[in-house]
């Protein structure tokens, strides 16, 4: 395998492991709330959509991290590496002002954080600018 094509492969494995990572926190659990909302035809709660949506999403979340999973082993195999890369995250460094130990975190890592970032940040701008008020207004 060439250069170019090893790196065009890692790079769209980790577009792929992007992709799964957004799926966890947005798009299966919109997806499952959309399909139960299609499949009630009335106004008084049952429990079976409630339950579609439980079991859909808990499935769903396994089926996609253990693609992740997947993911991530074959960029380790494309790379010929441990899929690892030297950042110092801020979290990791001491307050005392020691020797700075820099820990491998790995591309998953790396691509999780931010989409849970991503996630957390969508959910706020939902929440506070285009979900309204549920308070009644008198």
């Amino acid at each position: 395998m060439t250069k170019v094509a090893a790196r065009l492969g890692a790079t769209a494995l980790v577009l792929l492991m992007v992709v799964c990572a957004m799926m966890l926190w947005i798009g299966i659990p919109l997806g499952w709330l959309y399909l139960a909302s299609q499949l009630v035809s009335t106004t008084q709660p049952s429990m079976g959509p409630y339950m579609l949506v439980g079991v859909g999403i808990l499935v769903s979340v396994i089926i996609d991290a253990m693609i992740l999973s997947r993911l991530n082993r074959a960029y380790q195999r494309v790379t010929g590496s441990e899929g690892t890369v030297n950042l110092p995250l801020p979290w990791m460094r001491s307050m005392r002002g020691e020797r700075e130990v820099i820990r491998p975190t790995g591309v998953l890592d790396i691509i999780m954080v931010v989409s849970v970032a991503i996630a957390a940040l969508a959910a706020g701008v939902w929440f506070f600018f285009l979900a309204g008020s549920s308070v009644p207004t008198g």
